[in-house]
Order: C-alpha cells, then structure tokens, then sequence
C-alpha cells in the first residue's frame, strides 16, 4: 500500500510570502491575458511545473536566478517581487520608479501619463477587428489635457472633485455590504428603508442612510464640475475682453501718431 504524500510545509518567511503573492499576481494575468497554461508560464521562466507550484504555495523558496529572470520577463523590480518597495511600484525602470515615488502615483499611473506613441492610422477593417476583441491602444493624453490637469492640481479643484468620488466609493462599499448582509440574514438594520413587491409580498431594499448619501456625493461632484467649467468659461471670456481692450488702445495710439 502506497503511502499518501506528505504535504510540505509552508515557508513563511517574508520575502517568500510577499515572492508568493507578487508571482501570484503576474501568472495569473499571464493566464488570463495571453492564455498561458501554468507549465507555460513555468517555462518561460526556466522552471518545473512543480516549482512554480511550489513558489505559489509558499512551500519552495525560488533561488535567485528565478528571481532575476521573473523580473526580466514582466518588467518588474526584484524590490517589488520581495515586498521591499511601494505596493503599486512595480516597474523596474529607474526614471517611472522615481516619478511615481515622488508622486504617490502608481508606476502604471505614470507611464500612462507619458503615454504618447506614434500615430498609426487603421483600416477599416482593422478597427472594426480590434474593437471587437477589445484590442484598441489607449488614447495619448494631449499637451492640452496634461496642462489643464497640472492646473487642476495645482489649483486644488482636482482634489475637491476627488474627494466627492472617494466619498462616493467608500459610501458604496458600505452600502453594498449592507445590501448582501440583508440578502443573506433577512435581518433589517438601522438606516434601512424596507419596501414590500406588489402581488408578492417580498420585501426588498429602497434605500439606505449610505445610499441616501451616495446621490448627496454625487450631486457634489457633479456641482463642482460644473462650477470649475463655469469658472473657466469666464476666464477665457475675461481674456478676449482683455486682448479686445489691448488692441482698442493700440488702435487709438496708431490713429493719434498719424
């Protein structure tokens, strides 16, 4: 009789934790985003089915040519893989790391910022395939949008909008958890508003105190959009009235020298 096989036990050291986690991460966008099998993406990293397994599952630790070679094929800093860096600072290029730690933005946030390709114009055919699987490329922000958002972060109108969102999100979660909560227990909670299905009888959820406040986020985003548009309508009137009076004067002097 064969014995069964000894599960191994965990390593649950740090840097294998946070490699498990990280690799984790990257393989399973492998798999979902080019299709790779689990012992496809094994050998594009050199290594057995069973180790890549066992990197997984925090029961190998992966010696540090894995480590190196995993950092050249996703792009990724080996800083990253170990948890040694910020969570959302992925990247191994030194210029995209320093931008997004100066910033608190992500690596990705940033490079999309610097996003700007050379224009390729497409066929027909060619945008009616790559909008049907979904393959289109980002579009580049323009000079135009990059200087209006320094503006908007500089003027702080960027993070009042924001922060209305952010509100707006957090609100949403909670009332979410509320919904499934009630969906699951049956019980009401304070801040709840039960409604009754005609015919049925079944109750169901109008509104809670976070959904009541959802609509409040949202009319406050939505009002400061609107005042910051305004605001930059009458300041583009202001400037033609401006350059209109230069020019008045101008005029008048070129008349009077004559």
């Amino acid at each position: 009789m064969r014995k069964p096989k000894m599960k191994k036990p965990e390593i649950n050291t740090p840097a294998v934790i946070s490699f498990a986690g990280n690799m984790g991460d990257l393989i399973d966008d492998l798999k979902h985003d080019e299709k790779k099998t689990h012992n496809e993406c094994a050998e594009m990293l050199e290594c057995s089915g069973s180790s890549l397994t066992g990197y997984l599952a925090k029961t190998q630790a992966a010696s540090i040519e894995v480590l190196y070679r995993a950092a050249v094929l996703f792009g990724v800093s080996a800083d990253w893989l170990l948890g040694l860096s910020q969570k959302d600072i992925r990247t191994s290029k030194p210029d995209v790391r320093a931008a997004a730690e100066l910033t608190r933005l992500s690596d990705k946030a940033v490079e999309r910022l610097n996003y700007n390709p050379p224009f390729k114009p497409m066929s027909p055919e060619e945008a009616e395939r790559a909008i049907k699987e979904k393959t289109l490329p980002p579009r580049a922000w323009t000079d135009e949008e990059i200087e209006l958002l320094s503006k908007m972060i500089v003027d702080g109108s960027l993070l009042g909008i924001i922060r209305h969102i952010n509100n707006y999100e957090t609100l949403a979660k909670y009332d979410a958890l509320k919904r499934k909560r009630y969906e699951l227990t049956g019980e009401r909670e304070d801040g709840m508003t039960i409604g009754t299905e005609y015919g049925t009888g079944k109750e169901f959820i109008v509104d809670t105190t976070f959904s009541v406040s959802m609509e409040l986020e949202q009319y406050k985003a939505q009002k400061a959009v609107t005042m910051y548009t305004e605001k930059l309508n009458s300041d583009a009137q202001a400037a033609y009235k401006d350059i209109g009076g230069k020019n008045g004067t101008a005029n008048k002097k070129n008349k009077k020298g004559r």
